[in-house]
């Protein structure tokens, strides 16, 4: 696929990344823990248990990643984070998944223990904070 705009350009390079963890998590082939930069908590996937995705930030930009996610059947959006109660919810609505969980506060997300990894979608200058949290958690 050849990218046409930015948005198709998000797009193909979204399901890569999926693709590339999707495939790295349900193969079972982690970084060895004694190899890895900083301690990692990995687990493998029961026989049609889905992995649970938490979406931080619901603004437009995370339209396409709730859309990637929706092509990749072993993937589970379980919660939403943001700022803005309906943004949550269209994002939610969008993903049909209206058994997640809604949260005003990452941290909080990040507790969740159904929630396996998180997609970062807020402004560019705000991942810092979420993204650290996530490798903390």
């Amino acid at each position: 696929m050849n990218p046409s705009n930015r948005r198709d350009f998000i797009r193909m390079v979204s399901m890569a990344g999926l693709g590339l963890e999707l495939a790295s998590v349900l193969s079972a082939q982690t970084v060895p823990v004694a190899h890895a930069p900083f301690p990692l908590k990995t687990r493998v996937l029961g026989p049609g248990e889905k992995f649970g995705l938490g979406l931080i930030g619901c603004g437009n930009r995370s339209k396409t990643h709730v859309e990637s996610v929706a092509q990749v059947p072993e993937l589970e959006l379980r919660g939403f984070c943001d700022l803005l109660s309906l943004a949550m919810a269209e994002r939610r609505d969008q993903a049909k998944a209206s058994g997640a969980r809604l949260y005003a506060d990452y941290r909080q997300l990040l507790e969740d223990p159904a929630i396996d990894a998180v997609i970062i979608a807020t402004p560019n200058d705000t991942h810092r904070d979420p993204a650290i949290a996530a490798f903390d958690a």
